[in-house]
């Protein structure tokens, strides 16, 4: 085992940098304890000697290599608690043949003095007991190592990593912040554009609304029986039979265009009631089929059906959206006013811009580690959070298509259609 002349070292060269100094922790940096020129005291004299040292700083990580996982150098910063480490590379291109292996590991010693934990690379294959450096890095003398030596040095503490760190440390700048937690804020067109394929059938809906081409109000005005046995209340039952008699001219007549004798001689209020207990209301279908009022009220019950299928149907549809988001990340929903620009020629034919406000659902979208899971540091620290997230989303969902399941009818609010009966009923009393 090669000696190592760790008191004399330190005799030798403490008076240059003391060691206080060396592993002095660097309060500006809080994930750091050592800073870069501090490590490469250490290896001064090594480097006096032509051999040359790259430092980098970064994190262990856990990797699956044969058959197992084990830790390894990166440099992806992620919340939670993580171990600094650094990965020292020692190059050997143009050294003295002066033997420097007892300033290697002296400078391995002190680190571990320090509670750092020391590998030589991390492939496990080289061992500090049988490394010399000496006009280059060699195996017991004869077998010359290929490459730079690198040091692989673990921090044995582990620093906690919150979300604010990441945003300093990637430089992003997320859209809210609420305790440790960050947040996005983007628009469903723009998230229905990273997450659905692009010739989603419903996409357009989704974004745009329900396309009202598809639904007519004829196919829910419901026939004469139904509007007076489901849909109007008592008070406009008997006023529109009232106003029928009154479209007909009164009730003598009203009873001979019915053309049914069980109404003869009864008074109106009899007439009302016997037409409203009438099995299938008949002789009443009869005598609204060319009442201009009751086409009317069967014309705003289908309208109201109308609009509440396609209520009803968008409301399906952004559940199934939802439903797709939620999967992969935790939101909220809120709606916001933003301008939207527009292109519009002026008189003289010159194209012009325009500006009106608009209210657009946004997603507040939480950050998970989930987000940078797949992407190396590199890309991290180029793209902003909102990048980052149309990367992740873009992978992990992998183009969901929309499969609403439509309603083929609207449930229309009976008092607000009774609402609206009376309204127009006030106009035909006049």
């Amino acid at each position: 085992m090669i000696k190592r002349y760790l008191q004399f070292i330190k005799e030798q060269q403490l008076s240059l940098f003391p060691m206080d100094e060396v592993m002095k922790p660097v309060e500006e940096i809080k994930t750091y304890r050592l800073e870069d020129d501090k490590i490469e005291k250490l290896f001064v004299e090594m480097m006096d000697e032509g051999y040359t040292i790259d430092i980098e700083r970064g994190f262990v990580e856990s990797e699956y290599r044969y058959g197992g996982y084990k830790d390894v150098f990166g440099q992806k910063l992620v919340k939670g608690k993580v171990t600094p480490a650094y990965w020292v590379s020692i190059h050997d291109k143009r050294v003295t043949n002066v033997d420097v292996t007892d300033s290697l590991l002296t400078a391995i010693d002190y680190l571990e003095d320090q509670k750092f934990e020391v590998v030589l690379d991390d492939s496990g294959v080289l061992d500090r007991d049988v490394i010399q450096v000496k006009g280059g890095f060699f195996i017991d003398d004869d077998l010359q190592v290929e490459g730079d030596l690198c040091l692989f040095i673990k921090d044995t503490r582990e620093v906690e990593v919150t979300n604010k760190d990441l945003c300093e440390f990637y430089k992003w700048t997320p859209d809210e912040i609420i305790g440790d937690d960050i947040y996005i804020h983007i628009s469903m067109s723009d998230l229905a554009d990273i997450i659905l394929k692009n010739k989603d059938n419903y996409k357009e809906q989704l974004i745009n609304g329900i396309e009202e081409r598809y639904y007519y109000s004829s196919d829910h005005q419901p026939d004469t029986q139904s509007l007076f046995q489901y849909y109007l209340d008592k008070d406009n039952e008997l006023l529109i039979i009232k106003l029928l008699i009154k479209e007909y001219g009164g009730l003598e007549e009203f009873v001979k265009e019915s053309d049914n004798d069980k109404l003869k001689g009864l008074s109106e209020d009899e007439v009302i009631s016997f037409l409203l207990k009438e099995r299938f209301y008949s002789t009443l279908d009869k005598l609204c089929k060319d009442s201009e009022m009751v086409q009317e009220i069967k014309q705003i019950y289908g309208d109201m059906s109308v609009n509440a299928q396609m209520e009803t149907n968008y409301n399906e549809l952004v559940g199934e959206f939802d439903d797709i988001v939620g999967k992969s990340v935790e939101f909220d929903k809120f709606d916001k006013e933003v301008d939207v620009n527009y292109r519009q020629k002026d008189k003289d034919g010159n194209i012009e811009v325009k500006t009106y406000k608009e209210v657009k659902t946004f997603y507040k979208i939480k950050y998970s580690n989930d987000w940078i899971e797949n992407f190396d540091s590199d890309f991290l620290m180029d793209e902003s959070l909102y990048d980052v997230f149309s990367e992740y989303a873009g992978q992990d969902f992998y183009s969901y298509e929309l499969k609403p399941h439509f309603s083929d009818y609207g449930d229309v609010d009976s008092k607000v259609f009774n609402s609206e009966v009376k309204s127009l009923l006030k106009f035909y009393i006049k």
